[in-house]
């Protein structure tokens, strides 16, 4: 490596978190600017993966790296939100077969850097389109991923993504097995969210879900200012109809087992 000013790359060092990217914007901030980072990296200390992106020599970044450069580095509103999300609180032992996708919400796919898109497809990374909620301001939480920290859903709006994602993203008995363990849900914030969302078909399985499994926090929700909407939904192929809330949903394993 060749020398560069000891003083400025070592404060560099001691405030970037392992594993992670940052961008020019970020670096420029901090008093780093275009001309100091490529001395750096021609003196071996930073990698560039893309134009305005940063890394450490030696490390390696995975997506979550990236999505942090983003949230942080651009203040770009994209996070990882529903099964994941859940899966983080620690909320699913479900073990699938098959290789779980991560999906990230909040921007269009097109709206994200190259650089980035290229590590979402290395990692099975999908950008989910939810459009059923509208809000300025949504219920996000931050959780450590080693030296830094996401914004991912909080556990009922990743709720409510979750059954959005029904039956592309993961299937009806899959999501309702994992619901089970939601009894912690705040009703209130619930309640505000449902009241928000004008899809259908995820009121209606909120409900119907927390009904299922007779937790505490169903008997506060308030259905009435919920739009339920009319007709039949068609959620579970060759299901049985949920009178209650006019959903097909799988068939009772047991002929003493109630469908709700």
């Amino acid at each position: 490596m060749s020398k560069v000013k000891t003083t400025n790359i070592n404060k560099l060092l001691q405030i970037w978190e392992k594993n992670s990217l940052k961008t020019s914007k970020e670096l420029s901030d901090l008093g780093y600017n275009t001309s100091l980072l490529t001395r750096y990296k021609k003196s071996g200390w930073l990698v560039s993966p893309a134009k305005g992106v940063y890394g450490l020599a030696g490390q390696t970044a995975d997506w979550t790296g990236g999505l942090y450069a983003l949230q942080k580095g651009i203040d770009l509103s994209i996070y990882p939100g529903g099964l994941f999300a859940l899966e983080q609180e620690g909320y699913s032992h479900y073990l699938s077969m098959v290789e779980r996708r991560i999906f990230l919400y909040g921007q269009q796919i097109k709206d994200l850097p190259l650089w980035f898109r290229k590590m979402m497809n290395k990692n099975n990374v999908t950008v989910s389109t939810r459009n059923f909620l509208q809000l300025e301001e949504l219920p996000l939480i931050s959780r450590s991923f080693g030296d830094y920290s996401l914004m991912i859903s909080a556990p009922e709006l990743a709720y409510l993504e979750m059954l959005d994602g029904i039956p592309k993203q993961i299937s009806f008995s899959e999501a309702r097995d994992i619901v089970e363990n939601l009894t912690m849900l705040r009703a209130s914030l619930l309640q505000t969210l449902l009241e928000e969302s004008s899809s259908v078909k995820v009121n209606r399985l909120a409900l119907y879900m927390a009904e299922y499994h007779q937790h505490d926090w169903f008997f506060k929700l308030n259905p009435d200012s919920i739009s339920l909407g009319a007709g039949k939904r068609v959620i579970q192929v060759a299901g049985v109809l949920d009178k209650k809330y006019n959903i097909t949903v799988p068939a009772p394993l047991l002929k003493d087992e109630s469908y709700v």
